[in-house]
């Protein structure tokens, strides 16, 4: 039996002394009417070797029509989570 699991990115967009923060929808039922980093969950038909990038430019484009380059990954040893840095 093939494990099923969700694969979710969240990305912190900073230029000229300010960050881009959502704010999610009240209908949410994760933390509606919140602010949040802007983000999504990784589809299947995306290639692993760029998954959290495209899935990161994608989600900050649907959400904010703002356009964005990825330029690193950073990833912690141990732990699942995963910071997306765009400069």
């Amino acid at each position: 039996m093939a494990d099923n699991y969700c694969v979710n990115v969240e990305g912190a967009v900073y230029r000229d002394g300010a960050y881009l923060i959502g704010e999610r929808a009240m209908e949410e039922s994760h933390a509606g009417g919140q602010r949040s980093l802007i983000g999504g969950t990784v589809e299947s038909d995306v290639p692993a070797t760029a998954a959290l990038e495209s899935t990161l430019q994608r989600e900050i484009r649907e959400e904010t029509t703002v356009e964005i380059e990825a330029k690193r990954c950073i990833s912690r040893v141990g732990s699942s989570k995963q910071t997306m840095v765009t400069e």
